[in-house]
Order: structure tokens, then C-alpha cells, then sequence
């Protein structure tokens, strides 16, 4: 029997589930000792014994008596890989490697703007992690500049190296790109850091100036509804050309990836940034937010304020190369000229 615990229950969707899938499809099973999951995660693809898999159903009552039985099972010779950003919540033996990916627990700006009920899990994250913390021995975190911010919440002692891990998707496609009328794509939920107001704000900016570009969402339509009651107004008063597809699945994500030119992404903070990756596996342009965690992982076609929707509409300009020359500048000679002028 192998030493390794994958320890996973809060992990079945979004990016969580896109990183943790492929490591579960290639873990070998002589190095494995038993992988805790969330019962809601799918498991296509992934080919581990059953007696390996301990499947945790998602209520509290289950989480904590799956805690205390990772407490009192571990032994000194195991390595417990906690995958979903929370540490053990009891001290284990062994050595506890926390995977940190979730931004929302550590201090940001964008909490009080969270939905209530997306506030509340949240606030018990934190109190778990503060908890928890002192069990890890190691954090591993997917940017430089997450290290940053994660050191800042447990001091310059602690241990975070920087691991970022990725399966890339296809070995890339190259696109016949039309920059006259080129597809644009914002793969996001509606969170309110993902930006999408200013975003759709933008496009707004365009239309006033008759660039109408084709926008695609991938809003939920049960829990984003405020977003896209936003939306429908400014799609009425400015006809603007924004469909969305719904919460849809990873292979619907994946056709999306195909059928379009231009990954936008206005997102004002990230762990990772998953999405600028996938995109970049498909041969896609890529116009982001002058932000650190972008340029950590790619370099954008285009770059913008993301807090400026003018500037969002003016990156996709020079995109599509429909940005205007500077108004002529005027020297201080030809002032008092154009002051007496009648």
C-alpha cells in the first residue's frame, strides 16, 4: 500500500474539479493510499479501485467525521495532499501539503460585494483555514503572485512554494483569425470579481461609437440574474451583439475554445486565471487586465484597466484595430490664436 492521501471533499466543479480530474486520472495506484472526494464529483475517466475512493457526501456533519477519521488514520510515514485550498482541520501525522486556490479566503475587497448565501461559506472557509493552518507543513499555491498574498495572511515563516499545475487541453490549433469581425468569449461565473458590469459596459462604450463586436457569456442563468437583467437592459438600448450560453459544460466549454477568436478577460483578481491557459491551448488571442496574476501565466495580445470600461472598449479597438488617432495637439503658441478666434 502506498503513503499518498489525496484529501479532496470540497472539490466537484469549476476549476477545481479541471485540476483535480486529470491528477486523479494519472495517480498510480502502488503510490496511493485512499482519495477522499465530494460524492457530487464525476469521476469520468478516472480509473481508481473502488476501495481506494472514500466518497464524502457534502453536509457538515459528514466533513467533520471524515476530519476526525483523517486525524486519527494518518501515520507518520503518509503525505496528505489537501487539494481543495483547506487544511486538515485536526492535527494529522504525516506531512500535510495544502493546494491553495481559493482567493476569496484570504483578505480582498471584493467580500462584501459576494451574494449572502456565497458570504457565509466564505466566512466558514475562513474560520476553517485559521484553524486548520497550523497542521500544514507545506503550502503550495500556482503564482508568484498568490505566494505574495498568501504570505501576508501567514507571515514571512511559512512555507509556500510555487507549483502551478495544468494539464493543457490539445497541442494547440491554429485559427484563421478575421480581426474585422473577430468572436470574443468571457468564460466566467457572474462573481463580482469576474467584472462582468464593466465589461458589458464597455461594449456599450463601443456601440456609442458603431463597433458592434460579437460577445459570448457563460452566465448562470439561476444564480447570475442580476448580471444579466443588467445585460438585457443594455442589449435593448444599444443593440448590442452579447448572447449567452448558460452554465454549460466542460465540453461545451471546450467547442466555445474552438468557435472563437478572442478570449476577453477583465477578472480583477485570480488564483491562476485557468481560463487564460485553456484559451491559449486553442490559438486564441488573448485581451486581459493589466493585473500580475495574467502576466504570470501568459502574455496578452491587448491589456486594459479593468476597473476603466473605457479602457476595456479601448483595448478591443486597437484590437480590431479601430482605434482613432489622438485629437492634434495643440502648442502654446496657437493658443492665443484659437482664443480670439470668432
Amino acid at each position: 500500500m502506498g503513503n499518498l492521501i489525496v484529501h479532496a471533499t470540497n472539490v466537484h466543479q469549476a476549476g477545481g474539479k479541471r485540476l483535480l480530474l486529470p491528477l486523479l486520472r494519472n495517480l498510480k495506484v502502488d503510490q496511493l493510499k485512499e482519495v477522499h472526494l465530494d460524492a457530487r464529483l464525476p469521476l469520468a475517466g478516472v480509473s481508481l479501485p473502488d476501495e481506494k475512493i472514500v466518497s464524502i457526501w457534502p453536509s457538515i456533519r459528514a466533513r467533520l467525521a471524515c476530519e476526525w477519521q483523517l486525524s486519527k488514520n494518518s501515520k507518520d510515514e503518509d503525505t496528505i495532499f489537501c487539494f481543495g485550498s483547506l487544511p486538515p482541520l485536526f492535527r494529522t501525522k504525516g506531512r500535510v501539503i495544502v493546494y491553495f486556490h481559493n482567493r476569496h479566503i484570504l483578505k480582498n475587497d471584493q467580500f462584501k460585494k459576494l451574494p449572502i448565501y456565497v458570504k457565509f461559506r466564505v466566512f466558514l472557509e475562513r474560520i476553517w483555514f485559521h484553524r486548520g493552518k497550523k497542521n500544514v507543513n507545506t503550502f503550495w499555491v500556482q503564482t508568484q503572485s498568490m505566494k505574495r498574498e498568501l504570505l501576508k495572511e501567514l507571515g514571512p515563516e511559512a512555507q509556500v512554494e510555487v507549483r502551478p499545475l495544468y494539464d493543457s487541453l490539445c497541442e494547440g490549433i491554429k485559427k484563421e483569425k478575421n480581426r474585422a469581425s473577430p468572436l470574443f468569449l468571457y468564460v466566467a461565473t457572474g462573481n463580482p470579481h469576474k467584472n462582468h458590469l464593466r465589461l458589458i459596459q464597455a461594449w456599450c462604450e463601443l456601440a456609442k461609437e458603431n463597433i458592434f463586436p460579437e460577445l459570448t457569456l457563460t452566465l448562470c442563468e439561476k444564480k447570475d440574474h442580476e448580471v444579466l437583467r443588467f445585460l438585457q437592459k443594455k442589449i435593448e438600448l444599444f443593440k448590442l451583439k452579447i448572447s449567452n450560453t448558460g452554465d454549460v459544460a466542460f465540453d461545451a466549454i471546450l467547442n466555445l475554445y474552438r468557435s472563437h477568436d478572442v478570449l476577453i478577460y477583465p477578472s480583477l483578481f485570480e488564483s491562476f486565471g485557468l481560463p487564460l491557459l485553456e484559451a491559449r491551448d486553442f490559438d486564441m488571442d488573448i485581451i486581459a487586465a493589466e493585473k500580475d496574476y495574467v502576466r504570470e501565466v501568459i502574455n496578452p495580445s491587448e491589456s486594459f484597466d479593468p476597473m476603466s470600461a473605457y479602457s476595456i472598449a479601448r483595448a478591443v479597438k486597437r484590437y480590431m484595430r479601430r482605434e482613432g488617432p489622438f485629437d492634434k495637439l495643440i502648442k502654446a503658441e496657437d493658443v492665443g490664436d484659437l482664443l480670439t478666434q470668432k
